[in-house]
């Protein structure tokens, strides 16, 4: 034992309290705590991350095209071990506890399944949610413009009813309409919500959530009028891949327009539910930024322990 781990040891002893009853509060009790180590141990397994005495490989100098592909590994090895154990832990957060949106599949469980279950019908959650969750089809959330971040009452993309054909017509009109920023939207998932200014017959409803396919799920590339592409390196999380994307009057089935809230008919009439309100379109949005704040509270967390470990 070094001399740093008697005294923080001797600390410790020195509480009136075992810290690892704390602990158990924090991570909603020893059943769960004890279940989430063993999580992050099959994890770490998995990627060679046991040895807490070495430095994780994704501090070790890697290049923009090598962290990605380490996101990839660690984003594959946290959803298929949800998958296969049937639990949730890897929904908000990494195995390191950064927010999850540092993995390539982050948005999937971060925003995409979120909004299924805030925005979509009885009938569209029970087609995309096994879907999502079997982890066959992998989402992104498709809000900021290059013009437009959180503005929603600002952004261009349009969804135009075409009441001959029974469909959408997702178009960017413009430059900044450009979808820009979506993490995971450059290299790594085949489908998004789009949120998009809904046009019937001539009238703006605002904006809408809407199922966008971005890329076959046989071959991954994507769909006729969809141009998509990494953005590059940015000052953090260079693990993922926020990318960009342009429509060009792309088609979709009238019934993929998230219709718990609002909905079209086939004759182009636009309705709302009894608890229809234009804010219910950013519920997805003011859920996540709750995640958010939860997530750096334990990053916050950790970067004290560090600290206060080596002042002593």
């Amino acid at each position: 034992m070094t001399r740093q781990q008697q005294l923080m040891q001797a600390a410790r002893s020195k509480a009136t309290f075992k810290p690892i009853d704390l602990t158990h509060i924090i991570y909603n009790g020893e059943e769960d705590f004890k279940s989430r180590q063993l999580v992050r141990s099959r994890i770490e397994k998995r990627l060679g991350e046991s040895d807490g005495t070495k430095l994780p490989q994704v501090h070790e100098g890697l290049d923009r095209k090598s962290l990605y592909h380490h996101g990839l590994r660690f984003a594959q090895a946290m959803l298929e071990d949800e998958i296969e154990h049937k639990h949730g832990y890897f929904d908000n957060a990494t195995h390191h506890y950064t927010l999850v949106n540092a993995s390539p599949f982050g948005l999937h469980p971060l925003m995409f399944v979120p909004t299924l279950k805030l925005q979509a019908s009885p009938e569209q959650l029970a087609y995309w949610l096994p879907l999502a969750d079997s982890g066959k089809i992998i989402g992104a959330y498709c809000q900021t413009e290059l013009g437009h971040g959180t503005f929603l009452r600002g952004l261009e993309t349009t969804a135009t009813f075409d009441r001959q054909t029974d469909e959408f017509i997702i178009h960017s009109p413009t430059i900044t309409s450009t979808k820009y920023w979506p993490g995971g939207i450059g290299y790594s998932t085949t489908h998004a919500i789009v949120m998009a200014r809904l046009l019937v017959q001539g009238t703006d409803y605002g904006v809408h959530p809407f199922m966008v396919q971005l890329r076959s799920v046989e071959d991954f590339r994507p769909l006729p009028g969809i141009e998509l592409g990494d953005i590059g390196a940015t000052m953090g999380l260079n693990s993922t891949d926020n990318g960009y994307a342009v429509f060009n009057r792309v088609r979709i089935p009238r019934h993929h327009m998230m219709m718990r809230n609002a909905s079209v008919s086939r004759d182009g009439v636009y309705s709302k539910s009894a608890a229809g309100n234009d804010k219910l379109s950013y519920s997805t949005m003011i859920y996540t930024r709750n995640i958010i704040v939860h997530t750096m509270a334990f990053q916050l967390a950790q970067a004290v322990t560090i600290a206060t470990r080596y002042s002593v």
